[in-house]
């Protein structure tokens, strides 16, 4: 029951984490590459394809897969990694061409 009363709080905290970092690495393009980097691990992190996070945020979106990706998020006091990253760039912006 705490982490439903409180999710919202901590989503907000780790939201404010993630504006925070890109800040720290003054660039918009280094900061949700770090974030990746954590989520995935330095191992992993040149087979991540930006492209395959694409196609899975949009299936996200999508019919009764949707309905469960908010119930998720909902709950979860984190939030999941494609919505952090797409909270990074709403905030910040995409990055310039050079940097990607």
């Amino acid at each position: 029951m705490r982490d439903l009363i409180f999710a919202g709080y901590w989503r907000a905290a780790t939201t404010s984490g993630d504006r925070a970092g890109i800040l720290a690495c003054n660039s918009i393009a280094k900061a949700p590459r770090g974030q990746v980097k954590i989520s995935v691990g330095t191992n992993q992190i040149n087979e991540v394809h930006a492209q395959d996070f694409i196609e899975q945020a949009f299936k996200v979106s999508q019919s009764l897969t949707r309905v469960q990706a908010i119930l998720i998020r909902w709950r979860s006091t984190v939030p999941p990694l494609i919505t952090r990253l797409e909270n990074m760039v709403a905030w910040a912006g995409l990055p310039p061409m050079q940097e990607r």
